[in-house]
């Protein structure tokens, strides 16, 4: 009635295959929570050295420690860079910058996880500029939904315009800044430019 045990089992070099991707997929979801950890650390973090510097003090002086350190570690050779490669590095760190710059500037007149959660539309509506299929459609819908019920609190709005344009203009640097990485991951290679 049932076939033998041994038909059953996969094959060891399918098992192993098996084990390969699950091992890809923890270590993907393992990467993505800790990702998750350091951008919501660094923003609680960022909440009262923003209040004490202000936003372009502290969008300038953390521009400035990355890449500085990026200088020490990597030591980019700067003059070699072709002219068509320097327009991509402007516009990722003009991004970065955008994107700090905005973010710090919404965090003045919104609460941190208001400005945090409009941010996130950002790489969102990029992962859904590449969805397939109509249901990916979906999440931004909900998402934006979640952002408005996060936006009300005992019945007042949290953000002001002028937030709400910060913290919008911060995630669509953030969706820029994703989408020009992914670029310069394909044109440089390694840490060498």
């Amino acid at each position: 009635m049932f076939p033998p045990l041994a038909r059953r089992l996969p094959a060891p070099a399918q098992r192993g295959e098996a084990a390969a991707r699950l091992s890809r997929l923890a270590l993907g979801a393992a990467l993505g929570l800790l990702s998750m950890a350091c951008v919501q650390l660094g923003s609680a973090w960022s909440v009262p050295a923003m209040r004490e510097l202000g936003p372009f003090s502290l969008t300038w002086l953390r521009l400035s420690c990355a890449a500085v350190l990026l200088a020490a570690l990597v030591r980019p050779p700067l003059r070699e860079l072709a002219r068509g490669h320097r327009g991509l590095i402007l516009g990722l760190g003009g991004a970065m910058a955008g994107m700090m710059l905005c973010f710090f500037a919404a965090l003045r007149s919104m609460p941190l996880g208001l400005t945090v959660a409009v941010n996130f539309l950002g790489p969102l509506l990029v992962a859904v500029a590449g969805a397939r299929r109509r249901l990916d459609l979906a999440w931004p819908l909900l998402a934006l939904l979640g952002v408005l019920l996060l936006a009300r609190h005992q019945g007042q709005w949290q953000a002001d315009a002028a937030g709400l344009a910060f913290a919008a203009a911060a995630a669509a640097c953030w969706g820029g800044y994703i989408v020009l990485m992914k670029r310069a991951g394909q044109v440089f290679r390694g840490w060498t430019a």
